[in-house]
């Protein structure tokens, strides 16, 4: 049984590690389509994000069920208006989305963060349900920290066209 847990944890690390190569090259593309101001803009609004929403709302609303399906609910459809974005255009509809990604993704960030250290304070059974908690926790803040970056760069635009 511990084996194939430490098999997990491997496993686990490797698809992170994957992840995070294929986002590289994902963004090396995205720094090339947006100008160098709308990547700094981007950079520099980013921590802000997360710190206003953290400051805004309480523990207790981050940390409850009905906070997480309402983030959830509206990732889903944030995730169907970038659909309809395909089709339709618009540069107001684009800023619409980029505005609702920003608040729906450091939304995400602050729940994620109170439910790590939520399962940090609880403790863990052993050593690799601890490190495979905390990649899977990584990963959960890597990808609401990539999303949230990309929201910025709707919201400052600028692309090289």
């Amino acid at each position: 049984m511990l084996n194939s847990q430490a098999h997990l944890v491997r496993f686990a690390a490797l698809l992170f590690f994957l992840y995070a190569g294929l986002t590289g090259v994902v963004f090396s593309i995205l720094l090339d389509v947006y100008t160098t101001d709308s990547v700094v803009g981007a950079f520099a609004a980013r921590p802000g994000c997360s710190a206003a929403w953290r400051r805004s709302a309480t523990r207790r609303a981050q940390t409850s069920a009905a906070s997480e399906a309402c983030c959830f609910g509206a990732l889903i459809g944030l995730i169907a208006a970038s659909v309809a974005f395909i089709f339709t255009g618009g540069s107001t509809f684009n800023l619409i989305i980029g505005y609702a990604g920003v608040l729906i993704f450091s939304g995400l960030t602050a729940y994620d963060i109170q439910r790590l250290k939520a399962m940090q304070a609880q403790g863990f059974a052993n050593a690799d349900s601890a490190e495979k908690m905390a990649i899977f926790g990584a990963l959960r803040l890597y990808l609401d920290f990539i999303n949230l970056f990309i929201s910025l760069l709707r919201i400052f635009g600028g692309g090289r066209r």
